[in-house]
């Protein structure tokens, strides 16, 4: 350093944007940066919401992606923006994910070439990958990214990330995506309310043999793989994708799904494509006769019964992360299950700030 040479000022603290901060994968990466000593600014929708926000140390912003108007002053410039928002329910009308995903997305977007942030980060899902209805593996090396036309989350995901990607290389925003796989833990997953329904009722059923396997990622390890991407100078311009190590099979799964909730396992199977075609069936009645709240039954079909494979090289390798929670711990699957349950019998049937996730994410 030259004698008249200043040292470069440090930068200050970011402050850290998330949305969705009401809702599932969204509520824990805020709570968990507010935890550890973190500024966070916390995007919800309702404002009777506020008030948990701020018990928890983050500080409250109340507004609606999908109307410009109302997210003025959420980032001022130099934000780390964490976008978990968006439409994972498994139900209603296929243009509601279009809205609460796409165009939720390409708002934010727009208020950011504004305020440019220091980093933007997307929770993504790996159901943005292609794949047979009957089975093929969701993830495999070399696998496509074309989601079936009825795998409407899936396919707003997809167009969300390349939103995000255009939008960012062009602004000059460093930006990086998470594809999770499927998120069990903590509080209330959509999984967990399908599966705990058809339980409930005696419905349930194995699709096919049942061996095939399910990606899972714990909740925990979601988020602190979500923190390092926003954090470490390596993630920029990188597509994550995040899953346990452990190989857990869908009878596994479910098997751990009833007994958080002291119900006997399934046992009975139904053939995979039958499950498909009857699953096809249904939600084209429901979709015509009451379409606010069909299921989309295609979806959770494929999610159960195809077989899945993320590669997480790429995240162990550049920013270290490791999963540390497994369903196959002693207890630690019927826990987690078990937490869910809990909450999810408190909380009744209304719904999170953004729809809770599911097939991975928010």
């Amino acid at each position: 350093m030259t004698p008249n040479a200043q040292p470069r000022a440090a930068q200050p603290a970011p402050v850290f944007v998330v949305t969705g901060a009401g809702g599932y994968v969204g509520g824990a990466v805020a709570r968990r940066l507010a935890l550890d000593g973190r500024h966070v600014r916390g995007l919800v929708r309702r404002a009777e919401q506020a008030a948990e926000l701020r018990r928890a140390g983050i500080e409250p912003f109340v507004g609606d992606l999908c109307d410009d108007g109302s997210l003025a002053g959420l980032l001022t410039g130099g934000e780390v923006v964490i976008h978990a928002a968006a439409r994972a329910d498994l139900r209603g009308r296929p243009g509601l994910f279009e809205r609460d995903t796409v165009e939720a997305t390409r708002g934010l977007l727009r208020l950011a070439g504004a305020a440019p942030p220091r980093r933007f980060v997307l929770v993504s899902s790996a159901a943005v990958y292609g794949g047979s209805a009957f089975g093929a593996g969701r993830r495999a090396p070399g696998a496509a990214e074309r989601p079936a036309p009825w795998n409407h989350y899936g396919r707003a995901k997809l167009k969300a990330e390349r939103c995000v990607r255009e939008h960012c290389d062009g602004g000059g925003v460093p930006w990086t995506i998470l594809r999770l796989g499927v998120v069990y833990g903590g509080e209330a997953s959509a999984l967990h309310d399908h599966v705990a329904r058809l339980l409930r009722k005696g419905r349930l059923r194995l699709i096919g043999d049942g061996a095939n396997r399910i990606a899972t990622l714990h909740l925990d390890d979601a988020v602190e793989g979500i923190i390092l991407a926003a954090t470490h100078p390596e993630a920029a311009g990188r597509v994550y994708e995040l899953a346990s190590d452990e190989c857990v099979t869908q009878a596994e799964l479910l098997t751990a799904v009833a007994q958080a909730l002291g119900l006997p396992p399934p046992t009975r199977r139904l053939d995979r494509r039958l499950a498909w075609l009857a699953a096809a069936a249904v939600e084209t009645l429901a979709l015509r006769l009451r379409p606010q709240r069909a299921r989309h039954w295609r979806s959770m079909v494929a999610m159960l019964s195809s077989d899945q494979h993320l590669d997480c090289s790429l995240i162990r390798g550049e920013l270290g992360w490791r999963p540390r929670r497994t369903l196959h711990e002693r207890d630690a699957g019927a826990r987690a299950w078990r937490q869910q349950a809990v909450s999810n019998e408190a909380a009744g049937s209304s719904s999170n700030d953004a729809p809770r996730a599911g097939v991975t994410g928010e």
